[in-house]
């Protein structure tokens, strides 16, 4: 079967733009949804009464294999229980920062599909607790910044740090040295 996407190529320029829902027809079949949803989406309870509360500390649940969160989705206002399992190293691990009510988070809906959502982002500023340190500045010194409000907790078999320039609490650590 020959499918013919967007508008044909000129001589001397440039594709036009796809066809996207010609696309969409093309690689349907029975079943299939090729769509992948995105969606904010703010953490909190929808009550017995229908009210949406980010009040209650109820809506982020840890369970056996991760987290699962409680969030309305916006705009359409759907609600929906995502799983969360923030920076993810698969099998090796995850790198967990809290979830709190009201916090704005990114929800990635697979194939359109409700029932298994994934919140795959915590949305910058949604924790006006947390904002990005001034001196941060994205200067060109490349490095990583944790600028934390809560204590930092590292689980593992083994911790090794090799740097140059390693500085704890102000002090240069030199290499080798074993305290911290």
């Amino acid at each position: 079967m020959e499918v013919s996407i967007g508008k044909p190529r000129r001589r001397g320029r440039a594709a036009g733009t796809p066809d996207m829902a010609r696309i969409g027809k093309a690689l349907a079949s029975r079943g299939l949804d090729t769509r992948f949803w995105i969606s904010s989406g703010t953490v909190g309870v929808l009550g017995d009464s229908g009210t949406f509360s980010v009040d209650d500390q109820q809506a982020v649940y840890p369970v056996p294999g991760g987290v699962l969160i409680d969030v309305r989705l916006e705009p359409c206002e759907q609600y929906v229980t995502a799983r969360y399992h923030g920076v993810s190293a698969g099998r090796f691990g995850h790198i967990l920062v809290p979830v709190f009510q009201g916090d704005e988070v990114l929800v990635l809906v697979p194939d359109g599909d409700l029932r298994h959502p994934a919140i795959t982002a915590l949305l910058l500023g949604s924790n006006i607790g947390a904002p990005i340190s001034a001196d941060w500045g994205n200067d060109p010194t490349p490095r990583v910044l944790f600028d934390l409000n809560v204590p930092l907790e590292i689980r593992a078999p083994g911790v090794t740090i090799t740097s140059a320039g390693l500085m704890l609490n102000g002090r240069m650590v030199t290499p080798g040295e074993d305290t911290i």
